[in-house]
């Protein structure tokens, strides 16, 4: 009996010791997380925390960078509308546009065109909205916005400023609160200073 005993006692010690040999402790060394013998205290061999990188990085034990979830370096591009009389309709001999000495409907849309341009160079998505004097200027406006969010709305000094568009300014700014209201809005005083006026918003 005496013999049979410590037979199972050193089995039992035997068992236990493998045991812990097979289910190692973590170790933080080095600025990342291995396998340890926890009764040696040594290393568990290169090719075995290798093999295992796999589990660590599931269970966020040693975490690597995720280059799938990193963002473009390119800013996002933000987008305006920008709302004004449709040039070939305007009388520029009218002395309600004497603030716009020399003008002509090819000079506007030329003008138009080149701040379009150079607006989408330096980063936004700018879109010309050219309407009446009234008759179907809501509508035009409105076709716009349902179409498309904009990130800011401008609407032109030729409507805001001339006193006889005084009430399509007014309608507009209507259209453009109901159908648009998480757009900012911003307003030239030239086509020289669209820029600065939608840099100051968005």
């Amino acid at each position: 009996m005496g013999r049979l005993r410590l037979v199972a006692e050193l089995h039992a010690l035997a068992s236990q010791f493998v045991a812990a040999a097979l289910v190692p402790k973590m170790a933080y060394a080095g600025g990342r997380l291995f396998p340890q013998n926890p009764i040696y205290r040594l290393p568990v061999p290169a090719s075995y925390v290798t093999s295992n990188a796999t589990e660590l990085n599931a269970l966020n034990m040693n975490p690597e960078p995720n280059t799938n979830s990193q963002t473009s370096d390119e800013p996002a591009r933000k987008s305006a509308l920008m709302i004004g009389l449709d040039p070939s309709l305007i009388d520029f001999s009218d002395p309600n546009y004497d603030a716009f000495p020399g003008m002509t409907a090819e000079k506007v849309l030329a003008g138009l065109k080149a701040g379009e341009e150079g607006l989408k160079a330096v980063g936004y998505d700018a879109l010309h909205c050219l309407t009446d004097f009234g008759q179907t200027a809501e509508a035009v406006v409105t076709a716009h916005l349902q179409k498309q969010e904009f990130d800011c709305i401008m609407i032109g000094a030729g409507v805001r400023t001339v006193a006889s568009n005084f009430l399509l300014f007014e309608k507009l700014i209507n259209v453009v609160h109901e159908h648009a209201p998480r757009s900012k809005i911003c307003f030239n005083t030239k086509p020289s200073d669209t820029l600065e006026a939608l840099q100051r918003w968005i």
